[in-house]
């Protein structure tokens, strides 16, 4: 049984592709579970942030503008213990790693699935439950198209 089915996570979702909010609403669509809060960039994600409490953030990548890295450290000055999990396709990939260094506790590669997604929730909110901050390299091995820090440096 998952440890967060108890409680309505706040869920920060950053993606600039309408597909993917769209997916978000429907595809993890469990008021019981989730409260989902939906962000276009990483400004806005920042903002958001400023002023509301996240259980988890979920940050694409590849947003126009915006340096991955840079968009999780933002992310984690104002919310340190918050997970973040990094979103990523294919030609993102190589974003990871930096993310990965940044603070992010691992990421999913789209296209996205409730399953993934729930199994990713699982294991990051797992660890911050066990632990104050994220060890890059020991987590997160939880399904099909997610990682770990060890396993992007591996290539």
């Amino acid at each position: 049984m998952s440890n967060w089915t108890l409680s309505t996570l706040e869920i920060l979702i950053v993606d600039d592709s309408v597909a993917v909010r769209e997916w978000a609403l429907l595809g993890l669509n469990d008021p019981h579970k989730f409260s989902l809060v939906l962000a276009e960039s990483a400004e806005e994600a920042v903002n958001l942030v400023r002023c509301t409490a996240f259980d988890v953030i979920l940050l694409d990548l590849g947003l126009p503008r915006t340096d991955a890295a840079a968009a999780v450290t933002a992310l984690r000055e104002l919310q340190p213990s918050v997970p973040i999990i990094a979103l990523v396709t294919d030609s993102t990939r190589h974003e990871s790693l930096a993310a990965l260094r940044a603070g992010a506790c691992t990421y999913l590669t789209k296209p996205l699935s409730a399953d993934k997604v729930c199994r990713a929730l699982d294991a990051a909110l797992g660890k911050a439950q066990h632990e104050e901050q994220f060890i890059m390299d020991g987590v997160i091995r939880s399904g099909d198209n997610v990682g770990s820090a060890a396993e992007l440096a591996r290539g």
